[in-house]
């Protein structure tokens, strides 16, 4: 799964999603994503495989198992792995849900055609292989 479909699947939800960090002033609840790329597959010089490791925080003022669900359910649909942890954060006066985990899979090209998925396949834009 490419960076841009798991930001694309945050945005299906019905509360406000940003990209690392949330503009001043966004009021409770919204979600931030944050991407890191900690380990590729590297030989010959060449990037076979990327990782990326993805966290989703959920911002609310209360407890809200109903917007944590939503979250599970959006993550167990599409077959994605992950583990939870929460934090009361005392100076924001909120709580922080994370949701951490990992994709594998090429970045799409710049041309916009090709690349690959998780096992070296070809793949198109639209996830279909080809």
């Amino acid at each position: 799964m490419y960076q841009t479909d798991v930001v694309a699947l945050f945005n299906t939800l019905t509360i406000p999603s940003f990209y690392d960090h949330a503009p001043n002033g966004t009021r409770l609840p919204f979600i931030t994503i944050h991407i890191n790329q900690p380990d590729n597959f590297t030989a010959d010089d060449v990037v076979y495989v990327e990782k990326w490791d993805f966290r989703v925080d959920l911002y609310t003022a209360e407890k809200s198992p109903a917007l944590e669900g939503q979250i599970k359910t959006l993550l167990n649909n599409n077959k994605i792995g992950w583990t939870r942890s929460e934090e009361y954060l005392s100076e924001e006066a909120c709580y922080e849900i994370e949701f951490e985990f990992q994709t594998i899979g090429n970045e799409v090209v710049p041309d916009g055609t090709t690349s690959q998925d998780g096992e070296g396949n070809p793949s198109n834009l639209d996830g279909e292989n080809g």
